[in-house]
């Protein structure tokens, strides 16, 4: 794939650190997203039995993940930066959507770059 673009549909700046360089690519404003669709299903009582003040009911949902909203067409030397999951929905269908690949750690577990760019 011959790119001269690479554009972030994330709202994250990625950092690629490759062999020789290390490059920023800061968010475009645009986020490409899957639509949600979210349907409670059930609840988990949480808390001390017979204690009102530490009982919370927190809703368990069933999640159904619909349409890409906000990527682009494709464009000849332009490949889009997107999450995963948006990159999964594609089935692959898109060659010029990649994903953070080979990520980069901290001393605490966060990411803070990566090595490569992977397709789903």
């Amino acid at each position: 794939m011959n790119v001269n673009t690479l554009i972030n549909l994330t709202p994250h700046t990625i950092n690629l650190v490759s062999a020789a360089n290390a490059w920023s690519f800061p968010p475009s404003g645009q986020i490409a997203r899957c639509t949600v669709e979210r349907v409670r299903v059930s609840n988990i009582w949480l808390g001390e039995p017979g204690d009102p003040t530490t009982q919370d009911i927190v809703p368990v949902n069933t999640v159904r993940y619909g349409d890409i909203e906000g990527l682009p067409a494709p464009r000849i030397g332009v490949a889009y930066i997107v999450s995963s999951l948006v990159a999964s929905a594609l089935h692959g269908s898109r060659p010029d959507v990649l994903v953070p690949d080979d990520t980069i750690r901290d001393d605490q577990g966060r990411i803070v770059g990566c090595q490569a760019f992977a397709r789903i």
